[in-house]
């Protein structure tokens, strides 16, 4: 039994119990793999910036 069944008040009922879409995740997922691979390549990143003069 969760937090929210143990805490319903007498009438009170859980009508619906909504869930979380893989979907949500694949946008977080996609930016963790960019910083990983910008974060293991830094020595590409430095001699790009530094051969545009910035």
């Amino acid at each position: 039994m969760n937090y929210i069944e143990q805490n319903l008040q007498p009438g009170e009922e859980i009508k619906y119990v909504a869930k979380l879409h893989f979907f949500l995740f694949v946008q977080p997922v996609i930016l963790l793999l960019i910083g990983a691979l910008l974060a293991s390549s830094p020595k590409e990143i430095s001699a790009m910036t530094t051969m545009r003069g910035y």
